[in-house]
């Protein structure tokens, strides 16, 4: 699409401009560029499975909450897993 390759060129020109020695070698330029892909499916695999995992907690943290009449404690937790979650989407976006 249009987006794409704006974006494939903008990369191309930062690669460019972050270290002058990949315009004279294009194709290393290229090779980065290829292995860009591989990259954001690892990120984004590693985000779906820490939201995964997130959603998991609260699940189970909801039924055995029912068995409990305590909730301060889980839901301080429930606050402090969901900060961390919010960390990790915003460090690492």
């Amino acid at each position: 699409t249009a987006s794409e390759l704006y974006s494939l060129h903008s990369y191309r020109t930062d690669l460019s401009r972050a270290c002058s020695l990949l315009t004279k070698h294009p194709m290393l330029i290229e090779q980065l560029l290829a292995l860009h892909p591989q990259y954001d499916l690892r990120r984004y695999f590693l985000l779906e499975q820490s939201c995964r995992a997130y959603f998991t907690y609260l699940q189970l943290s909801n039924t055995s909450t029912y068995e409990k009449k305590s909730n301060n404690n889980d839901d301080a937790s429930n606050v402090l897993v969901t900060l961390r979650l919010l960390r990790v989407l915003v460090r690492y976006p």
